[in-house]
């Protein structure tokens, strides 16, 4: 019987490509097709080949590799979250009013004239000094020819993602929604912090 080759890592050359092309989207069937596995047999061969000590180390290294390179660390990660969580659309965008001129048909003096009227609307604008804002909380800004649109991350699902970091909610199938467990304990805290210390008797 023919011996597989395998490299330093102890990796043969398929599952060498399988590694890396798995840390590329986490999909462990498609990493299997792209390393020469065929579509009928890539599912059960990819749950084989993560089972291998020598590929679960491979993965392992090269994910630490990566967290190396971006510098990615639990700390940063929550400020990230949290630069969404606290965010405020106020301190980007600013409502301001305008005036409009323009003609209206009336009766003046039984005759029918041209009149110029002023009217106020309002319009959406940057603040001037938006750039100098954390703008980690921005997902997309355009101006096309309907005006500004302006787009920031889901600040809901940040609070949801904190929350659950720190454990504020437990697990939503067996406590309600995530919005109903914050507010059960937004409600509890302010209880605790109007009764107070316990008056002595």
């Amino acid at each position: 019987m023919k011996k597989t080759r395998k490299n330093a890592a102890g990796l043969s050359d398929r599952e060498d490509v399988f590694v890396h092309e798995y840390i590329k989207d986490f999909n462990r069937t498609q990493a299997a097709i792209r390393a020469g596995y065929t579509t009928q047999t890539a599912r059960h061969n990819s749950d084989e080949i993560m089972a291998r000590p020598a590929v679960r180390k491979a993965v392992d290294r090269l994910l630490n590799e990566r967290k190396e390179r971006l510098k990615v660390d639990s700390d940063r990660i929550v400020q990230e979250i949290a630069s969404v969580a606290w965010s405020d659309i106020n301190s980007f965008l600013a409502v301001e009013p305008y005036e409009v001129h323009d003609f209206e048909r009336r009766i003046v003096d039984g005759k029918v004239q041209k009149v110029e009227v002023t009217r106020i609307e309002e319009r959406i604008r940057l603040r001037s000094a938006w750039h100098t804002i954390d703008s980690r909380p921005i997902q997309s800004i355009k101006d096309g020819k309907d005006g500004l649109s302006f787009k920031m991350h889901d600040k809901m699902k940040a609070l949801e993602l904190l929350a659950r970091i720190f454990k504020l909610v437990g697990d939503e199938k067996d406590k309600g929604s995530t919005l109903e467990q914050l507010a059960r304990a937004f409600i509890s805290g302010a209880r605790e912090r109007s009764d107070g210390p316990p008056k002595e008797v």
